[in-house]
């Protein structure tokens, strides 16, 4: 017997993440159960088709949206090496072995799925791990018992709420946001083979969604919402300073997101007894035919 707990993933030989703080093996079994001849109960199970994904979420926010020169946020990342996450073992009466089971995905594509982030709270990214076959028939995840778990390492960095600008103009006391990625994609297969064996990207249609403390907010966007200008909007995380508060604003260590077109629009006011109110604003961007349609780097902040 084996009692495990998650450790750290490498992908593409020599990438990783770190600040794993959670790690979920889906083996995406699709069973259909029959019955006929007018019984009661099935009589018979088959496994239509097998789909394994692996879905983790990680402290590591400005690794992974660096990832294909910053193209992770809207087209993901292809696996050119096996994805692998470890499980160590818990040792009887004792820590951590230095052994454990992996879980492998051969081939597929990581895709950022949403990024979270409170006030004074580290921002968490969750990500998810498609798996396709090479031919049908092999599968593209497995399990290895006993191996050697890679060292573990530091957490490097972790970021924060920070600054807004909605076309030009700067609004205090950011809340929340989430940014939800919304890529969209499609496995196939063909010739009764039980594994996908093709995998693309079909398209991103990314929201960002905040929640501020500032009521002139509601006034500035309009209950009918706003576009967005010639002046891009930007956005900021705020990088912890290690073992200490904040980085200083005007290194270019933080994490900034612009975006040059698309709609701003109230989503809700909510206000209840002996609180404040918070206006939730929603951002759904647009490709303006020449930048990415979210545009993502290390920043000062300004």
């Amino acid at each position: 017997m084996q009692i495990a707990t998650l450790s750290k993933v490498t992908f593409n030989t020599s990438l990783g993440l770190n600040g794993i703080q959670r790690c979920n093996v889906l083996p995406g079994l699709e069973v259909g159960r029959y019955r006929g001849d007018g019984q009661l109960f099935p009589t018979r199970a088959w496994i239509h088709q097998i789909t394994p994904a692996i879905e983790f979420e990680t402290l590591d926010v400005a690794t992974a949206l660096a990832l294909g020169t910053y193209a992770f946020a809207y087209q993901g990342l292809a696996l050119s090496a096996a994805f692998n996450c470890y499980l160590t073992q818990k040792t009887q009466d004792g820590g951590l072995a230095a052994t454990g089971d992996k879980v492998a995905m051969a081939n597929g594509l990581i895709l950022p799925i949403r990024l979270s982030v409170r006030h004074n709270q580290p921002a968490a990214l969750t990500c998810r791990v498609i798996g396709r076959s090479a031919d049908g028939t092999t599968a593209p995840m497995s399990v290895t018992a006993d191996q050697n778990v890679p060292a573990g390492e530091q957490i490097t960095a972790g970021h924060t709420v920070g600054k807004l600008s909605l076309n030009g103009s700067a609004y205090t006391m950011v809340e929340a946001m989430d940014l939800d990625f919304n890529i969209e994609h499609e496995l196939l297969g063909g010739d009764g083979q039980v594994y996908p064996t093709r995998l693309h990207i079909l398209g991103a249609s990314p929201k960002f969604t905040f929640e501020l403390a500032d009521a002139d907010m509601l006034a500035a966007v309009t209950l009918l919402g706003t576009k967005q200008a010639a002046t891009d909007s930007l956005f900021w995380l705020r990088k912890f300073d290690p073992n200490g508060t904040r980085v200083a604003d005007g290194l270019a260590e933080h994490i900034k997101f612009s975006l040059a077109d698309g709609i701003w629009y109230p989503e809700q006011v909510e206000n209840q007894q002996g609180g404040h109110a918070s206006v939730r604003l929603v951002c759904e961007p647009v490709w303006n035919g020449t930048d990415a349609i979210i545009v993502a780097s290390a920043a000062a902040i300004t």
